[in-house]
């Protein structure tokens, strides 16, 4: 086993484990409630830990998770709903107020 990620947020950490049994690579969450802990331990110490199964697996985890980071940054072009004209910010996909999808192109 070996650890591939740790973070504050115990969702950061879950959501990532998700994304990597999507992609059939094995792997568990640690100690995801010890940030009460914090203050009595090193805060670093108490983070989620994200641990892959198979060693096997690791550069194909690692793409994965170094993946997110690139793809997560959110768009910086804002865009106009063609439906309801509402203005939207630029990470998001549909109208919040009418739910109408992005236009293509934009993004």
């Amino acid at each position: 086993m070996t650890k591939v990620y740790s973070a504050q947020s115990a969702l950061t950490v879950g959501n990532l484990r998700n994304l990597l049994l999507s992609e059939g690579i094995e792997s568990e969450v640690r100690i995801p409630f010890l940030a009460a802990a914090g203050g009595d331990l090193p805060m670093t110490e108490c983070w989620s830990q994200l641990w892959i199964v198979n060693d096997e697996d690791l550069d194909r985890a690692m793409k994965l998770i170094d993946g997110t980071r690139l793809t997560g940054a959110p768009s910086s072009e804002s865009w106009k709903c063609p439906q309801c004209g509402e203005e939207i910010e630029g990470q998001f996909e549909a109208c919040w107020r009418c739910g109408s999808s992005r236009p293509d192109g934009d993004g």
